[in-house]
């Protein structure tokens, strides 16, 4: 059988490649998350509860990893905000009953208000005019 890759333009294969492996790469992920989304309909409660503690743990450990680990700063801010929030949605929680259905639409409105906010701040920063930047 002839050798056929010597007809395809250079780099060809090499992107072909690169975009096959970006692929492979990210089918675990999308696997793990689409497990995590389908989790509470297919979980006992006790199960859904233990991962819930077991992904905050992993939450504040990857905090603290970023923090102390790679940038040498050992903060108890980021503490307290955790303890935090986890007391206010302990409180949601309890008083309001909160399901799966709301946790995830609760999220999409806390990402979509945070990029409506990047996008904005960025926008305005973008924007080039007498108003921006002035010292009188």
């Amino acid at each position: 059988m002839p050798d056929l890759t010597s007809t395809l333009p250079a780099g060809t294969s090499q992107r072909r490649s690169a975009s096959q492996a970006v692929g492979l790469l990210a089918l675990p992920w999308l696997v793990a998350i689409a497990l995590i989304i389908a989790g509470p309909w297919m979980l006992d409660a006790y199960t859904v509860n233990i991962l819930i503690r077991a992904f905050f743990v992993a939450t504040v450990a990857l905090t603290v990893d970023v923090l102390w680990g790679h940038s040498g700063y050992l903060t108890f801010g980021q503490s307290a905000f955790f303890g935090l929030g986890a007391y206010v949605l302990a409180i949601v929680f309890m008083r309001l009953g909160f399901g799966p259905a709301q946790i995830l639409t609760a999220i999409a409105i806390a990402i979509g208000g945070a990029a409506a906010l990047a996008a904005l701040s960025a926008g305005y920063l973008s924007i080039p005019g007498p108003h921006r930047f002035t010292h009188r």
